[in-house]
């Protein structure tokens, strides 16, 4: 009887190296954003993780670890004013939403 072939680890098809990222909406290991932020870290993306309150912090903070970051945010998305929220060290999102690296 043929045994089944393991299968390789999938590989990304972007190579994101050098690229910076902004993941919302995980709030654990089943959410599809914490699927996104994992390829995105595959492909190689630095990432800046928000996680939506207190109770959630604990769920998030492993995740960005395994990610390797150390941009971990607590940002309510619902309010108005997420969109002028500082991220200092990594980058600025300004009122139109578009993303800018910090000057230097």
């Amino acid at each position: 009887m043929m045994q089944p072939t393991p299968k390789a680890a999938p590989k990304e098809v972007l190579d994101l190296t050098g690229r910076k990222g902004l993941v919302v909406g995980i709030a654990n290991e089943h959410s599809l954003a914490w699927a996104a932020a994992e390829h995105l870290h595959n492909a190689g993306a630095e990432l800046a993780i928000t996680y939506l309150n207190d109770q959630a912090k604990p769920y998030v903070e492993p995740l960005a670890r395994h990610c390797q970051s150390k941009f971990v945010y607590l940002a309510k998305t619902s309010e108005p004013d997420f969109a002028v929220i500082d991220f200092p060290e990594f980058f600025r999102v300004d009122l139109s939403g578009s993303m800018a690296a910090p000057s230097i």
